[in-house]
């Protein structure tokens, strides 16, 4: 590819010419146009091997906890991430618990992920009340929307998780369902 030296335009300086600057200023007005939902369908999916799993908050009122979660992007470059992470209550051996983490309904959307940034996510459970199932777990195995491998997060509940856990889906901003 040359670049070539077009002719002066009266008074003014020299412009330069080049198919391939044409090509990438049309790239760049082209994805200027795509809607931010449509980003994404370009990006390899997100695998828990360029993921962290980190723990953001807990809160609770009225005998409920919610447990907000974080899956942070650490590879290079951007991936995306759509629908509900896998979750399973961990006991204090790291053996996964057989409880079922439920799916708590909210909309899906599609989360596209730039180096270090994030995605959140909630775990929901029961905490009034005796604890009939038995449920103290010590950590999380979360398993990426799409993936077949998980990530582990240690962080005991401090109290019994409940008898129904769920899980909400990927979400770009923390705090909203």
């Amino acid at each position: 590819m040359s670049l070539k030296r077009a002719t002066s335009p009266p008074g003014g300086r020299p412009r330069l010419r080049s198919s391939a600057a044409a090509l990438a200023a049309a790239s760049l007005a082209v994805v200027l146009l795509v809607p931010a939902a449509g980003l994404g369908a370009g990006t390899p999916r997100c695998g828990a091997a360029t993921l962290r799993l980190d723990g953001v908050r807990t809160l609770g009122a009225a005998g409920a906890r919610d447990w907000d979660l974080s899956l942070r992007n650490v590879g290079p470059q951007a991936c995306h991430l759509f629908g509900y992470p896998g979750v399973g209550l961990l006991d204090s051996h790291a053996r996964l618990m057989n409880i079922a983490v439920g799916r708590h309904p909210a909309s899906k959307s599609m989360v596209v992920l730039g180096p270090w940034q994030r995605a959140f996510f909630t775990l929901h459970y029961e905490s009034n009340g005796p604890c009939s199932a038995g449920v103290f777990p010590t950590g999380v195995q979360v398993i990426p929307p799409g993936a077949t491998a998980g990530l582990r997060l240690f962080r005991p509940f401090g109290m019994c998780a409940g008898d129904h856990p769920a899980v909400t889906p990927v979400r770009a901003v923390l705090g909203s369902l």
